[in-house]
Protein backbone atom coordinates (compact mmCIF):
# COMPACT_ATOMS: atom_id res chain seq x y z
CA UNK A 1 0.00 0.00 0.00
CA UNK A 2 1.13 3.56 -0.75
CA UNK A 3 0.62 6.06 2.07
CA UNK A 4 0.99 9.84 2.20
CA UNK A 5 2.79 11.23 5.27
CA UNK A 6 2.01 14.84 6.25
CA UNK A 7 4.44 16.20 8.81
CA UNK A 8 5.01 19.35 10.85
CA UNK A 9 8.07 20.76 12.58
CA UNK A 10 7.01 19.44 16.01
CA UNK A 11 7.25 15.85 14.87
CA UNK A 12 3.50 15.41 14.52
CA UNK A 13 2.61 13.37 11.46
CA UNK A 14 -0.61 12.27 9.82
CA UNK A 15 -0.72 9.20 7.57
CA UNK A 16 -3.29 9.02 4.75
CA UNK A 17 -3.65 5.80 2.69
CA UNK A 18 -3.75 6.55 -1.04
CA UNK A 19 -6.73 4.33 -1.79
CA UNK A 20 -8.02 6.60 -4.56
CA UNK A 21 -6.49 7.21 -7.98
CA UNK A 22 -6.87 10.96 -7.53
CA UNK A 23 -6.66 13.08 -4.35
CA UNK A 24 -7.19 16.83 -4.19
CA UNK A 25 -5.28 18.98 -1.69
CA UNK A 26 -6.20 22.53 -0.65
CA UNK A 27 -7.58 24.91 1.96
CA UNK A 28 -11.19 24.88 0.78
CA UNK A 29 -13.80 22.47 2.07
CA UNK A 30 -14.50 19.67 -0.39
CA UNK A 31 -10.85 18.70 -0.97
CA UNK A 32 -9.88 15.12 -0.14
CA UNK A 33 -7.11 16.48 2.08
CA UNK A 34 -7.78 19.88 3.62
CA UNK A 35 -4.73 21.91 4.78
CA UNK A 36 -6.02 24.98 6.57
CA UNK A 37 -2.97 27.27 6.77
CA UNK A 38 -3.19 30.62 4.93
CA UNK A 39 -0.29 29.91 2.56
CA UNK A 40 -2.19 26.97 1.04
CA UNK A 41 -4.46 27.89 -1.88
CA UNK A 42 -8.12 26.88 -1.92
CA UNK A 43 -7.35 24.32 -4.64
CA UNK A 44 -3.58 23.89 -4.36
CA UNK A 45 -2.51 20.49 -5.69
CA UNK A 46 -3.62 17.09 -6.94
CA UNK A 47 -2.05 13.63 -6.39
CA UNK A 48 -2.70 11.18 -9.23
CA UNK A 49 -1.85 7.46 -9.43
CA UNK A 50 -1.35 6.23 -13.00
CA UNK A 51 0.35 3.08 -14.37
CA UNK A 52 2.25 2.35 -11.16
CA UNK A 53 3.48 5.93 -10.70
CA UNK A 54 2.36 8.81 -8.48
CA UNK A 55 2.27 12.38 -9.80
CA UNK A 56 1.93 15.69 -7.94
CA UNK A 57 0.29 18.47 -9.95
CA UNK A 58 0.25 22.20 -9.16
CA UNK A 59 -3.25 23.64 -9.74
CA UNK A 60 -2.00 27.20 -10.43
CA UNK A 61 -1.55 27.81 -6.69
CA UNK A 62 -0.31 31.16 -5.38
CA UNK A 63 2.77 29.87 -3.50
CA UNK A 64 3.47 26.86 -5.72
CA UNK A 65 4.87 23.42 -4.85
CA UNK A 66 8.48 22.40 -4.19
CA UNK A 67 9.80 18.86 -4.74
CA UNK A 68 13.17 18.30 -3.10
CA UNK A 69 13.61 22.08 -2.86
CA UNK A 70 12.88 22.79 -6.53
CA UNK A 71 9.70 24.63 -7.52
CA UNK A 72 7.68 22.62 -10.03
CA UNK A 73 5.39 23.61 -12.89
CA UNK A 74 2.46 21.44 -13.90
CA UNK A 75 2.66 17.70 -13.14
CA UNK A 76 5.78 15.92 -11.79
CA UNK A 77 6.29 12.27 -10.84
CA UNK A 78 7.24 11.61 -7.21
CA UNK A 79 8.39 8.49 -5.41
CA UNK A 80 9.36 7.29 -1.95
CA UNK A 81 11.92 9.60 -0.34
CA UNK A 82 10.90 12.73 -2.27
CA UNK A 83 10.09 15.81 -0.17
CA UNK A 84 6.96 17.66 -1.29
CA UNK A 85 6.46 21.12 0.24
CA UNK A 86 3.03 22.78 0.10
CA UNK A 87 2.99 26.00 2.09
CA UNK A 88 4.05 25.13 5.65
CA UNK A 89 3.37 21.43 5.14
CA UNK A 90 5.83 18.72 4.10
CA UNK A 91 4.52 15.57 2.44
CA UNK A 92 6.19 12.29 1.51
CA UNK A 93 5.26 8.88 0.17
CA UNK A 94 5.68 5.68 2.15
CA UNK A 95 5.51 2.16 0.68
CA UNK A 96 4.33 -0.79 2.75
CA UNK A 97 4.21 -4.49 1.93
CA UNK A 98 4.78 -5.32 -1.72
CA UNK A 99 3.84 -1.87 -3.01
CA UNK A 100 6.21 -0.45 -5.64
CA UNK A 101 6.40 2.78 -7.57
CA UNK A 102 8.02 3.53 -10.88
CA UNK A 103 11.30 5.43 -10.27
CA UNK A 104 11.22 9.14 -10.99
CA UNK A 105 13.92 10.37 -13.42
CA UNK A 106 16.39 12.69 -11.76
CA UNK A 107 17.27 15.94 -13.53
CA UNK A 108 20.62 17.70 -12.96
CA UNK A 109 18.86 20.32 -10.86
CA UNK A 110 17.21 17.68 -8.64
CA UNK A 111 20.50 15.85 -8.19
CA UNK A 112 21.73 18.76 -6.10
CA UNK A 113 19.14 18.07 -3.42
CA UNK A 114 19.12 14.25 -3.38
CA UNK A 115 20.32 12.30 -0.35
CA UNK A 116 24.05 11.68 0.21
CA UNK A 117 24.50 8.04 1.29
CA UNK A 118 27.31 6.65 3.40
CA UNK A 119 29.27 4.01 1.53
CA UNK A 120 28.43 1.30 4.07
CA UNK A 121 24.72 2.12 4.29
CA UNK A 122 22.61 -0.91 3.41
CA UNK A 123 19.20 -0.01 4.77
CA UNK A 124 16.55 2.42 3.45
CA UNK A 125 16.57 5.87 4.95
CA UNK A 126 13.71 7.27 7.01
CA UNK A 127 11.29 9.50 5.17
CA UNK A 128 11.34 13.07 6.44
CA UNK A 129 11.42 16.60 5.11
CA UNK A 130 13.19 19.83 5.97
CA UNK A 131 10.33 22.34 6.42
CA UNK A 132 10.19 25.68 8.15
CA UNK A 133 8.35 25.91 11.51
CA UNK A 134 4.68 24.99 10.85
CA UNK A 135 1.42 24.43 12.70
CA UNK A 136 -0.54 21.73 10.89
CA UNK A 137 -4.30 21.64 11.02
CA UNK A 138 -5.81 18.86 8.89
CA UNK A 139 -9.58 18.48 8.51
CA UNK A 140 -11.80 16.04 6.65
CA UNK A 141 -9.01 13.51 5.94
CA UNK A 142 -10.56 10.05 5.33
CA UNK A 143 -8.94 7.11 7.14
CA UNK A 144 -6.21 9.38 8.56
CA UNK A 145 -4.33 8.11 11.58
CA UNK A 146 -1.49 9.68 13.57
CA UNK A 147 1.91 8.05 13.29
CA UNK A 148 3.04 6.18 16.38
CA UNK A 149 5.65 8.18 18.36
CA UNK A 150 8.83 6.69 19.80
CA UNK A 151 9.12 5.76 23.43
CA UNK A 152 8.85 8.72 25.75
CA UNK A 153 10.99 6.98 28.39
CA UNK A 154 14.35 8.85 28.32
CA UNK A 155 16.15 5.79 29.74
CA UNK A 156 15.06 3.57 26.81
CA UNK A 157 15.26 6.12 23.97
CA UNK A 158 18.29 6.94 21.86
CA UNK A 159 20.35 9.95 22.98
CA UNK A 160 22.65 12.64 21.73
CA UNK A 161 25.49 13.37 24.17
CA UNK A 162 27.58 16.51 23.79
CA UNK A 163 31.34 15.62 23.81
CA UNK A 164 32.73 19.08 22.96
CA UNK A 165 33.77 21.85 25.37
CA UNK A 166 30.57 23.68 24.41
CA UNK A 167 27.75 22.13 26.51
CA UNK A 168 30.06 19.26 27.58
CA UNK A 169 28.24 16.05 28.73
CA UNK A 170 24.79 17.51 28.05
CA UNK A 171 22.34 14.69 27.25
CA UNK A 172 19.43 15.11 24.79
CA UNK A 173 17.06 12.08 24.76
CA UNK A 174 15.35 11.48 21.40
CA UNK A 175 11.85 10.82 22.76
CA UNK A 176 9.84 11.86 19.67
CA UNK A 177 9.57 10.37 16.21
CA UNK A 178 10.99 13.62 14.81
CA UNK A 179 12.97 16.24 16.75
CA UNK A 180 14.44 19.51 15.49
CA UNK A 181 17.78 20.80 16.80
CA UNK A 182 18.62 24.49 16.63
CA UNK A 183 19.64 27.68 18.33
CA UNK A 184 16.22 29.20 19.14
CA UNK A 185 13.76 28.26 21.87
CA UNK A 186 11.11 26.89 19.49
CA UNK A 187 13.22 23.77 18.74
CA UNK A 188 12.82 20.38 20.44
CA UNK A 189 16.54 20.42 21.32
CA UNK A 190 17.94 23.89 22.00
CA UNK A 191 21.71 24.35 21.52
CA UNK A 192 22.28 28.07 21.91
CA UNK A 193 25.62 28.52 20.15
CA UNK A 194 26.48 31.02 17.44
CA UNK A 195 27.69 28.28 15.08
CA UNK A 196 24.26 26.60 15.21
CA UNK A 197 21.51 27.80 12.85
CA UNK A 198 18.08 28.73 14.16
CA UNK A 199 16.70 25.42 12.80
CA UNK A 200 19.84 23.39 12.12
CA UNK A 201 18.80 19.77 11.59
CA UNK A 202 16.15 17.17 12.29
CA UNK A 203 16.53 13.65 13.72
CA UNK A 204 13.78 11.27 12.59
CA UNK A 205 13.07 7.78 13.99
CA UNK A 206 11.27 5.16 11.93
CA UNK A 207 11.02 1.50 12.91
CA UNK A 208 13.97 1.81 15.27
CA UNK A 209 16.25 3.53 12.73
CA UNK A 210 17.40 7.10 13.20
CA UNK A 211 18.15 9.54 10.38
CA UNK A 212 19.62 13.03 10.63
CA UNK A 213 18.61 15.65 8.02
CA UNK A 214 20.27 19.02 7.42
CA UNK A 215 17.67 21.84 7.37
CA UNK A 216 19.74 24.04 5.02
CA UNK A 217 21.90 25.19 7.93
CA UNK A 218 24.77 27.64 7.50
CA UNK A 219 27.49 25.28 8.76
CA UNK A 220 25.99 21.96 7.65
CA UNK A 221 25.89 18.54 9.31
CA UNK A 222 28.99 16.31 9.50
CA UNK A 223 28.91 12.68 10.63
CA UNK A 224 32.33 11.17 11.40
CA UNK A 225 33.92 14.03 9.46
CA UNK A 226 31.82 13.65 6.29
CA UNK A 227 29.20 16.25 5.36
CA UNK A 228 25.72 14.90 4.62
CA UNK A 229 22.34 16.33 3.71
CA UNK A 230 20.63 13.20 5.04
CA UNK A 231 22.14 10.04 6.51
CA UNK A 232 21.24 7.17 8.84
CA UNK A 233 22.88 7.24 12.29
CA UNK A 234 24.62 4.25 13.89
CA UNK A 235 25.93 3.53 17.36
CA UNK A 236 28.97 5.63 18.19
CA UNK A 237 28.61 8.13 15.33
CA UNK A 238 30.11 11.57 16.00
CA UNK A 239 27.93 14.44 14.75
CA UNK A 240 29.39 17.94 14.25
CA UNK A 241 26.92 20.84 14.13
CA UNK A 242 29.11 23.92 13.72
CA UNK A 243 31.50 23.91 16.72
CA UNK A 244 29.33 21.54 18.77
CA UNK A 245 30.06 17.80 18.64
CA UNK A 246 27.48 15.19 19.65
CA UNK A 247 27.78 11.44 20.02
CA UNK A 248 24.85 9.24 18.96
CA UNK A 249 23.95 6.69 21.63
CA UNK A 250 21.69 3.99 20.19
CA UNK A 251 18.70 2.62 22.15
CA UNK A 252 19.88 0.17 24.81
CA UNK A 253 23.56 1.13 24.37
CA UNK A 254 25.49 1.56 27.62
CA UNK A 255 27.51 4.76 27.48
CA UNK A 256 29.41 6.37 30.36
CA UNK A 257 28.53 10.04 30.02
CA UNK A 258 30.75 11.14 32.91
CA UNK A 259 33.73 9.28 31.47
CA UNK A 260 33.29 10.51 27.92
CA UNK A 261 36.30 12.18 26.32
CA UNK A 262 35.70 15.89 25.74
CA UNK A 263 37.29 17.59 22.71
CA UNK A 264 37.79 21.21 21.67
CA UNK A 265 36.12 21.33 18.25
CA UNK A 266 37.18 24.93 17.62
CA UNK A 267 40.82 23.78 17.48
CA UNK A 268 40.21 20.35 16.06
CA UNK A 269 38.29 21.85 13.18
CA UNK A 270 35.21 19.81 14.01
CA UNK A 271 36.45 17.15 11.64
CA UNK A 272 36.52 13.40 11.71
CA UNK A 273 39.41 11.12 12.29
CA UNK A 274 42.95 12.38 12.14
CA UNK A 275 44.12 10.21 9.30
CA UNK A 276 41.36 11.39 7.02
CA UNK A 277 42.10 15.00 7.92
CA UNK A 278 45.73 14.43 6.96
CA UNK A 279 44.77 12.81 3.67
CA UNK A 280 42.39 15.68 2.96
CA UNK A 281 45.11 18.26 3.59
CA UNK A 282 47.52 16.45 1.26
CA UNK A 283 44.90 16.30 -1.48
CA UNK A 284 44.06 19.98 -0.96
CA UNK A 285 47.71 20.99 -1.22
CA UNK A 286 48.12 18.91 -4.35
CA UNK A 287 45.04 20.48 -5.92
CA UNK A 288 46.34 23.93 -4.98
CA UNK A 289 49.64 23.22 -6.68
CA UNK A 290 47.89 22.13 -9.87
CA UNK A 291 45.69 25.23 -9.86
CA UNK A 292 48.76 27.43 -9.35
CA UNK A 293 50.61 25.72 -12.21
CA UNK A 294 47.58 26.17 -14.45
CA UNK A 295 46.81 29.80 -13.56
CA UNK A 296 50.21 31.13 -12.53
CA UNK A 297 53.25 32.29 -14.46
CA UNK A 298 55.70 29.77 -16.00
CA UNK A 299 58.64 31.70 -14.54
CA UNK A 300 60.36 30.00 -11.60
CA UNK A 301 59.42 31.46 -8.21
CA UNK A 302 62.18 33.74 -6.84
CA UNK A 303 63.89 32.75 -3.64
CA UNK A 304 63.91 34.94 -0.57
CA UNK A 305 67.57 35.87 -0.10
CA UNK A 306 67.01 36.11 3.64
CA UNK A 307 65.99 32.55 4.48
CA UNK A 308 65.81 30.79 1.14
CA UNK A 309 62.08 30.09 1.32
CA UNK A 310 59.91 30.44 -1.75
CA UNK A 311 57.80 33.63 -2.02
CA UNK A 312 55.24 34.58 -4.64
CA UNK A 313 51.82 36.14 -4.93
CA UNK A 314 48.98 33.63 -5.10
CA UNK A 315 47.77 33.74 -8.71
CA UNK A 316 44.26 32.50 -7.89
CA UNK A 317 42.03 31.86 -4.89
CA UNK A 318 42.09 28.17 -3.97
CA UNK A 319 38.86 26.42 -3.07
CA UNK A 320 38.32 26.19 0.65
CA UNK A 321 35.60 25.25 3.12
CA UNK A 322 34.91 28.94 3.74
CA UNK A 323 34.27 29.55 0.03
CA UNK A 324 31.84 26.65 -0.01
CA UNK A 325 30.03 28.16 3.00
CA UNK A 326 29.85 31.54 1.27
CA UNK A 327 28.46 30.00 -1.92
CA UNK A 328 25.88 28.16 0.16
CA UNK A 329 24.89 31.39 1.89
CA UNK A 330 24.53 33.17 -1.46
CA UNK A 331 22.22 30.40 -2.65
CA UNK A 332 20.18 30.57 0.56
CA UNK A 333 19.81 34.34 0.17
CA UNK A 334 18.45 33.91 -3.36
CA UNK A 335 16.03 31.21 -2.19
CA UNK A 336 14.87 33.26 0.80
CA UNK A 337 14.15 36.28 -1.42
CA UNK A 338 12.15 34.16 -3.88
CA UNK A 339 10.14 32.84 -0.88
CA UNK A 340 9.79 36.40 0.55
CA UNK A 341 11.52 35.22 3.75
CA UNK A 342 13.15 38.60 4.37
CA UNK A 343 14.28 37.92 7.96
CA UNK A 344 16.08 34.76 6.88
CA UNK A 345 17.73 36.57 3.95
CA UNK A 346 18.93 39.40 6.23
CA UNK A 347 20.37 36.85 8.69
CA UNK A 348 22.27 35.12 5.88
CA UNK A 349 23.58 38.47 4.57
CA UNK A 350 25.04 39.24 8.00
CA UNK A 351 27.20 36.09 7.76
CA UNK A 352 28.80 36.98 4.40
CA UNK A 353 32.41 38.07 4.10
CA UNK A 354 33.29 41.33 2.38
CA UNK A 355 33.78 39.81 -1.09
CA UNK A 356 30.48 37.94 -0.96
CA UNK A 357 28.68 41.02 0.38
CA UNK A 358 29.73 42.90 -2.74
CA UNK A 359 28.29 40.13 -4.93
CA UNK A 360 25.03 39.97 -2.99
CA UNK A 361 24.65 43.71 -2.38
CA UNK A 362 21.53 44.07 -4.55
CA UNK A 363 19.81 41.07 -2.95
CA UNK A 364 20.80 42.07 0.59
CA UNK A 365 19.59 45.64 0.07
CA UNK A 366 16.32 44.33 -1.32
CA UNK A 367 15.83 41.97 1.63
CA UNK A 368 16.50 44.77 4.13
CA UNK A 369 14.10 47.17 2.38
CA UNK A 370 11.35 44.59 1.86
CA UNK A 371 11.59 43.68 5.54
CA UNK A 372 10.71 47.31 6.36
CA UNK A 373 7.89 47.45 3.81
CA UNK A 374 6.44 44.18 5.09
CA UNK A 375 6.30 45.68 8.58
CA UNK A 376 4.61 48.81 7.20
CA UNK A 377 2.05 46.65 5.35
CA UNK A 378 1.32 44.49 8.42
CA UNK A 379 1.01 47.58 10.66
CA UNK A 380 -1.37 49.21 8.19
CA UNK A 381 -3.58 46.11 8.01
CA UNK A 382 -3.74 45.94 11.83
CA UNK A 383 -4.59 49.63 12.22
CA UNK A 384 -7.29 49.42 9.55
CA UNK A 385 -9.02 46.62 11.44
CA UNK A 386 -8.99 48.91 14.50
CA UNK A 387 -10.75 51.63 12.42
CA UNK A 388 -7.64 53.87 12.60
CA UNK A 389 -7.98 54.81 8.95
CA UNK A 390 -5.67 57.85 8.93
CA UNK A 391 -2.77 55.97 10.54
CA UNK A 392 -3.40 52.94 8.34
CA UNK A 393 -3.32 55.01 5.12
CA UNK A 394 -0.12 56.73 6.28
CA UNK A 395 1.56 53.32 6.63
CA UNK A 396 0.13 52.08 3.31
CA UNK A 397 1.47 55.18 1.52
CA UNK A 398 4.98 54.61 2.88
CA UNK A 399 5.33 51.52 0.65
CA UNK A 400 7.07 52.49 -2.65
CA UNK A 401 5.81 51.24 -5.99
CA UNK A 402 9.01 49.20 -6.46
CA UNK A 403 8.20 46.97 -3.47
CA UNK A 404 6.37 43.66 -3.81
CA UNK A 405 4.05 44.93 -1.07
CA UNK A 406 2.81 47.74 -3.31
CA UNK A 407 0.86 45.19 -5.35
CA UNK A 408 -0.32 43.42 -2.18
CA UNK A 409 -1.53 46.78 -0.87
CA UNK A 410 -3.41 47.63 -4.07
CA UNK A 411 -5.12 44.21 -4.00
CA UNK A 412 -5.94 44.38 -0.29
CA UNK A 413 -9.65 44.61 0.51
CA UNK A 414 -8.73 46.21 3.84
CA UNK A 415 -6.86 48.97 2.03
CA UNK A 416 -9.78 49.67 -0.32
CA UNK A 417 -12.25 49.82 2.55
CA UNK A 418 -9.95 52.14 4.55
CA UNK A 419 -9.78 54.53 1.61
CA UNK A 420 -13.53 54.46 1.05
CA UNK A 421 -14.45 55.10 4.67
CA UNK A 422 -11.84 57.83 5.14
CA UNK A 423 -13.06 59.56 1.96
CA UNK A 424 -16.67 59.33 3.17
CA UNK A 425 -15.76 60.88 6.53
CA UNK A 426 -13.81 63.73 4.98
CA UNK A 427 -16.41 64.48 2.28
CA UNK A 428 -19.06 64.84 4.96
CA UNK A 429 -16.89 67.36 6.83
CA UNK A 430 -16.19 69.24 3.59
CA UNK A 431 -19.89 69.32 2.77
CA UNK A 432 -20.73 70.67 6.23
CA UNK A 433 -18.23 73.53 5.77
CA UNK A 434 -19.64 74.26 2.30
CA UNK A 435 -23.18 74.37 3.66
CA UNK A 436 -22.12 76.88 6.31
CA UNK A 437 -20.17 78.94 3.77
CA UNK A 438 -16.83 78.17 5.47
CA UNK A 439 -14.94 77.88 2.21
CA UNK A 440 -11.42 78.22 3.60
CA UNK A 441 -12.01 75.40 6.07
CA UNK A 442 -13.42 73.28 3.25
CA UNK A 443 -10.23 73.84 1.20
CA UNK A 444 -8.06 72.82 4.16
CA UNK A 445 -10.03 69.59 4.50
CA UNK A 446 -9.56 68.92 0.78
CA UNK A 447 -5.77 69.35 1.09
CA UNK A 448 -5.66 66.99 4.08
CA UNK A 449 -7.68 64.42 2.16
CA UNK A 450 -5.35 64.60 -0.85
CA UNK A 451 -2.32 63.93 1.34
CA UNK A 452 -3.62 60.43 2.01
CA UNK A 453 -5.70 59.88 -1.15
CA UNK A 454 -4.05 61.93 -3.94
CA UNK A 455 -6.42 60.75 -6.69
CA UNK A 456 -9.62 61.80 -4.87
CA UNK A 457 -11.57 64.49 -6.83
CA UNK A 458 -14.98 64.78 -5.18
CA UNK A 459 -13.61 67.07 -2.48
CA UNK A 460 -12.36 69.55 -5.10
CA UNK A 461 -15.79 69.66 -6.75
CA UNK A 462 -17.54 70.35 -3.44
CA UNK A 463 -15.02 73.02 -2.38
CA UNK A 464 -15.30 74.87 -5.73
CA UNK A 465 -19.08 75.07 -5.31
CA UNK A 466 -18.71 76.76 -1.92
CA UNK A 467 -20.11 80.32 -1.55
CA UNK A 468 -18.73 82.36 1.35
CA UNK A 469 -21.28 83.34 3.96
CA UNK A 470 -22.03 87.15 4.07
CA UNK A 471 -22.41 89.37 7.13
CA UNK A 472 -26.12 89.59 6.41
CA UNK A 473 -26.36 85.81 6.53
CA UNK A 474 -24.57 85.77 9.86
CA UNK A 475 -26.76 88.60 11.33
CA UNK A 476 -30.20 88.56 9.68
CA UNK A 477 -32.35 91.71 10.28
CA UNK A 478 -34.93 91.42 13.02
CA UNK A 479 -38.41 90.67 11.83
CA UNK A 480 -41.33 92.87 12.84
CA UNK A 481 -43.90 91.25 15.03
CA UNK A 482 -47.54 92.10 14.53
CA UNK A 483 -49.67 92.97 17.46
CA UNK A 484 -52.29 90.31 17.98
CA UNK A 485 -55.85 91.28 17.10
CA UNK A 486 -58.14 91.45 20.06
CA UNK A 487 -61.44 89.85 19.41
CA UNK A 488 -64.48 90.13 21.52
CA UNK A 489 -65.52 86.95 23.21
CA UNK A 490 -68.35 85.13 21.62
CA UNK A 491 -71.29 83.85 23.48
CA UNK A 492 -71.22 80.54 21.69
CA UNK A 493 -69.46 77.50 23.14
CA UNK A 494 -65.75 77.74 22.57
CA UNK A 495 -63.98 75.01 20.69
CA UNK A 496 -60.91 73.46 22.31
CA UNK A 497 -57.68 74.93 20.94
CA UNK A 498 -56.00 72.80 18.24
CA UNK A 499 -53.15 70.59 19.31
CA UNK A 500 -49.79 72.04 18.49
CA UNK A 501 -47.09 69.60 17.37
CA UNK A 502 -44.22 69.57 19.84
CA UNK A 503 -40.88 70.13 18.14
CA UNK A 504 -38.31 67.39 18.61
CA UNK A 505 -35.50 68.02 21.05
CA UNK A 506 -32.53 69.09 18.84
CA UNK A 507 -29.99 67.71 21.33
CA UNK A 508 -31.67 64.28 21.31
CA UNK A 509 -31.81 64.25 17.50
CA UNK A 510 -28.13 65.18 17.27
CA UNK A 511 -27.09 62.50 19.79
CA UNK A 512 -29.08 59.79 18.00
CA UNK A 513 -27.63 60.82 14.62
CA UNK A 514 -24.07 60.73 16.00
CA UNK A 515 -24.71 57.26 17.46
CA UNK A 516 -26.07 56.05 14.11
CA UNK A 517 -22.99 57.36 12.26
CA UNK A 518 -20.66 55.75 14.80
CA UNK A 519 -22.42 52.40 14.47
CA UNK A 520 -22.04 52.57 10.69
CA UNK A 521 -18.32 53.36 10.88
CA UNK A 522 -17.87 50.39 13.21
CA UNK A 523 -19.61 48.11 10.69
CA UNK A 524 -22.75 47.59 12.83
CA UNK A 525 -25.08 48.26 9.92
CA UNK A 526 -28.28 46.90 11.48
CA UNK A 527 -27.80 49.05 14.56
CA UNK A 528 -27.06 52.08 12.37
CA UNK A 529 -30.35 51.58 10.48
CA UNK A 530 -32.31 51.29 13.74
CA UNK A 531 -30.82 54.49 15.19
CA UNK A 532 -31.37 56.29 11.88
CA UNK A 533 -35.06 55.35 11.93
CA UNK A 534 -35.37 56.78 15.44
CA UNK A 535 -33.98 60.09 14.16
CA UNK A 536 -36.43 60.05 11.24
CA UNK A 537 -39.29 59.40 13.65
CA UNK A 538 -38.37 62.62 15.49
CA UNK A 539 -37.31 64.60 12.44
CA UNK A 540 -38.66 63.14 9.21
CA UNK A 541 -36.64 65.42 6.92
CA UNK A 542 -33.25 64.83 8.52
CA UNK A 543 -31.13 64.03 5.45
CA UNK A 544 -28.17 62.96 7.60
CA UNK A 545 -30.26 60.17 9.09
CA UNK A 546 -31.58 59.09 5.69
CA UNK A 547 -28.01 59.00 4.37
CA UNK A 548 -26.88 56.67 7.21
CA UNK A 549 -29.94 54.46 6.63
CA UNK A 550 -29.18 54.29 2.88
CA UNK A 551 -25.47 53.41 3.04
CA UNK A 552 -26.00 50.87 5.86
CA UNK A 553 -28.84 49.28 3.88
CA UNK A 554 -26.42 48.94 0.91
CA UNK A 555 -24.17 46.69 3.01
CA UNK A 556 -27.18 44.63 4.19
CA UNK A 557 -28.59 44.37 0.62
CA UNK A 558 -31.94 45.90 1.69
CA UNK A 559 -32.78 47.36 -1.71
CA UNK A 560 -36.26 48.67 -0.78
CA UNK A 561 -34.86 50.63 2.14
CA UNK A 562 -32.01 51.92 -0.06
CA UNK A 563 -34.50 53.28 -2.60
CA UNK A 564 -36.58 54.94 0.15
CA UNK A 565 -33.47 56.71 1.45
CA UNK A 566 -32.42 57.66 -2.10
CA UNK A 567 -35.71 59.55 -2.66
CA UNK A 568 -35.15 61.59 0.52
CA UNK A 569 -31.65 62.82 -0.39
CA UNK A 570 -30.37 65.68 -2.49
CA UNK A 571 -28.12 65.39 -5.53
CA UNK A 572 -24.77 65.40 -3.68
CA UNK A 573 -25.80 62.85 -1.08
CA UNK A 574 -27.36 60.66 -3.76
CA UNK A 575 -23.98 60.45 -5.53
CA UNK A 576 -22.29 59.20 -2.34
CA UNK A 577 -25.06 56.64 -1.83
CA UNK A 578 -24.63 55.44 -5.41
CA UNK A 579 -20.88 54.96 -4.88
CA UNK A 580 -21.30 52.91 -1.70
CA UNK A 581 -24.08 50.76 -3.18
CA UNK A 582 -22.08 50.14 -6.36
CA UNK A 583 -19.24 48.63 -4.30
CA UNK A 584 -21.80 46.27 -2.79
CA UNK A 585 -23.32 45.24 -6.12
CA UNK A 586 -26.41 47.47 -6.00
CA UNK A 587 -27.10 49.83 -8.92
CA UNK A 588 -29.41 52.81 -8.43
Amino acid sequence: MVKLIIEDDEGKTTVVPLIRDEISIGRKEGNTIRLTERNVSRRHARLVKNNGAVFIEDLSSYNGIKVNGNKIAGRVAVTEGDRIQIGDYVLGLKLEGSAQLAPRPTTPEEAKTTEMRRQDAATPDAKAADAETAHIKIDDVPDAQPAEPTSTDPTKAAKLVCVSLNFARSVFPLTKSAMVLGRTDDNDVVINHRSISRHHCRVVEEVGRYTIIDLQSANGVRVNGEEYGKVELRKGDQIDLGHVRLRFVAPGEIFDVDGAEIVDTTKAGGGGKGIWVGVGLVLLLGLGFLVWRYMGSSDPRPKDPGNGSATTKTPGKLPSGNNVDQDRLLGKITTAISDEAWDSAVDHCAKLDEASKAKAKANCDKAQNEKLWKKAFDDAEAKATQLKYVEALQDYNRIPTTSVYAKKRDESATYMESKAKHIAQQLKLIEDHVTKGECELAKVKVLNLKKLVPDETQGDVKAKACKPATVADANPPPTKTKRPRIRRPRTKTKRPPPKVAVAADPAKVKALLAAAQKAYMAGHYGKAIGLGKKVVALDGVNVGAWQVIGVAACYRKQITLVKSAYRKLGVRRRNLLKTVCMRNGITL
